[in-house]
């Protein structure tokens, strides 16, 4: 049988929540409920804390579904505070555990930020094999899920996104769904591709963009990078003080355990002059 997500309080390895057709004890309630708005708040560290505890909780009552859950929420916050080798440990138990579980929806999200992980660290072939192993699933909604999964492993791994065209149609498909923090995964994903290409307009509308959607979402814990690549625009485009401006904001919101570029590597700009 297959499983959908269990609590809204939880992270879940996409965005969204479901409903549950697993009762949910009050016990691990209380575990997800906690981490989540410590997640969203910007304390990851306590997150993941929480959620530890509650995977020894939901181990020691034998809900495997709980436990995969909390395995994944784990592997997502270390995603988030770019401990990618920590973070695959977490997912590819996750993963398994789904497979288990025959969730093949969960099974295929946790691959795909697997995939993620090891794009990161710049393994193409296992960035490859996990991206192929989450299309090997079905589930509602996945093509325009993967589009922008393999978008953000063809940027880490080459900074090219080898199908713009799908990405597009994601960004339309997720736009009339009001998806708002994918909304502003893409806009931030076409930042840095505008600013390869020295289109610092273009770059910094898009990421003003995703700044927006945050506002209207509980991610506070995701401007302090987005502010910090305005900055680097803004340097870019000779706007020193405007550069400036965006780094201390972004030193002001970065959550713990989450190390920013410092002002000299973001002031430098990479060599990249506007246009």
């Amino acid at each position: 049988m297959k499983h959908v997500l269990v609590i809204c309080a939880m992270i879940a390895v996409t965005s969204g929540c479901t409903g549950s057709k697993k009762a949910v004890r009050s016990g691990d309630d209380i575990y997800g409920s906690r981490a989540y708005r410590y997640f969203l708040s910007g304390n990851l560290l306590s997150a993941a804390e929480i959620y530890k505890k509650g995977f020894i909780s939901a181990r020691n009552a034998d809900n495997m579904y709980m436990s995969a859950q909390y395995l994944a929420n784990i592997g997502r916050i270390y995603f988030e505070l770019d401990r990618f080798d920590s973070a695959a440990v977490y997912l590819a138990k996750s993963h398994n555990e789904f497979v288990r579980l025959d969730d093949t929806a969960a099974a295929s999200k946790a691959a795909a930020f697997l995939a993620l992980c090891h794009a990161a660290k710049g393994d193409g072939a296992q960035a490859h094999q996990w991206f192929s192993a989450a299309s090997a699933y079905k589930g509602r909604n996945f093509t325009h899920y993967l589009a922008v999964i393999k978008s953000r492993i063809d940027w880490q791994l080459s900074s090219k996104i080898s199908n713009e065209k799908n990405l597009e149609k994601a960004r339309a498909f997720y736009k009339k769904k009001r998806d708002l923090s994918t909304l502003a995964t893409i806009a931030i994903l076409k930042a840095d591709t505008e600013l390869s290409k020295s289109n610092c307009a273009a770059a910094s509308r898009l990421l003003s963009e995703a700044l927006s959607y945050f506002d209207k979402t509980a991610e506070t814990y995701r401007r302090g990078k987005t502010l910090v690549k305005l900055a680097s625009v803004n340097f870019c485009a000779g706007n020193d003080d405007a550069g400036k401006h965006f780094y201390e904001r972004a030193l002001d919101c970065v959550p713990r355990g989450i190390l920013l570029p410092t002002f000299d590597q973001v002031s430098a700009c990479d060599g990249i002059r506007c246009r």
